[in-house]
């Protein structure tokens, strides 16, 4: 018989290793078994523990967020701060009409109705509809712009009456614009306070009273087509009469004039004031003195 040996290293070792395989097997297939056991044991462990740490701070958070929308961020309360005002209405009155003939204001057949209102607001210009109510009747609806900080007065002209009443209140609705762009605002503004009443004159005659005035431009823009409510304001400061003017274009520099005639008498020492009733935001409605359009 012929014993072969192996001289290779590496047979070697593999045999050695496969004999101490043989012998280690059954130990290493427990190794194996408790490792996955353990590892599987381990998972699920942490597994639970992930699950309920998930579910009790969820019910944490959820308790936080209530308490934060409850008392923090009320939506109301959040919508009401970012709001506009509303108009201020300071004063509603009603006067006889220029065409009433009636010396006292108790038989007066026609009245005009005028309120004294500002906006408040910054950067929300109005659109404002208003009508005017007394006990026994309802004015015409009509529609005036009031620009952001600023006073101004709102009318409704010619209204039938059985005297003038005492009670007149108004009504409004408001249609918002908020004007993010403060040199539209400055613009709009500029063009409301640039007409300037002068030549003043009250003309008395027999039953009535004749009014003329000029009123001009001293602003930057020519103005298209402007309407101007015209007061009338005694010594009392309350309202006397008032009136409406047109005109299709007011250019820079220029006067230009208003008359109009009272049916009935007028005090003798009133002041003028006129108040611009047009959109101050419409692009059309501006012009450099030069011709061009000032784009808004």
């Amino acid at each position: 018989m012929v014993i072969q040996q192996y001289q290779d290293p590496s047979i070697n070792r593999m045999l050695k290793f496969g004999f101490w395989y043989q012998a280690h097997k059954a130990l290493l297939y427990k190794i194996l078994i408790i490792s996955l056991i353990s590892f599987n044991a381990v998972f699920w462990i942490w597994t639970f523990y992930g699950v309920s740490k998930i579910i009790v701070s969820s019910k944490d958070d959820q308790s936080l967020y209530s308490e934060l929308v409850a008392q923090r961020s009320s939506v109301a309360e959040i919508q009401k701060a970012r709001a506009p005002d509303q108009l201020a209405v300071y004063n509603v009155l009603a006067v006889p009409s220029a065409t009433d003939t009636s010396q006292s204001s108790s038989k007066a057949s026609f009245a005009d109705f005028i309120a004294d209102v500002e906006n408040t607001n910054t950067d929300w210009t109005m659109l404002v509809a208003y009508s005017f109510f007394w006990a026994n009747g309802q004015s015409a609806q009509a529609q005036a712009h009031v620009l952001p900080k600023t006073r101004t007065y709102i009318a409704v002209l010619g209204e039938a009456v059985n005297g003038i009443p005492n009670d007149a209140s108004i009504t409004t609705e408001i249609d918002w614009e908020r004007v993010k762009d403060s040199s539209k605002i400055s613009r709009a503004k500029e063009a409301f306070n640039s007409f300037i009443a002068s030549d003043f004159e009250i003309s008395p005659y027999s039953r009535g009273t004749d009014i003329s005035i000029n009123i001009s431009n001293q602003g930057t823009f020519t103005i298209i087509a402007p309407e101007f409510l015209i007061a009338l304001q005694g010594s009392n400061g309350n309202i006397a009469g008032v009136w409406k003017h047109k005109e299709s274009i007011v250019l820079v520099g220029e006067a230009y004039s208003s008359e109009k005639r009272f049916l009935h008498s007028l005090p003798s020492s009133v002041d003028i004031k006129i108040y611009p009733q047009m959109d101050f935001f419409d692009n059309l409605s501006y012009r450099l003195p030069s011709g061009s359009t000032i784009q808004f």
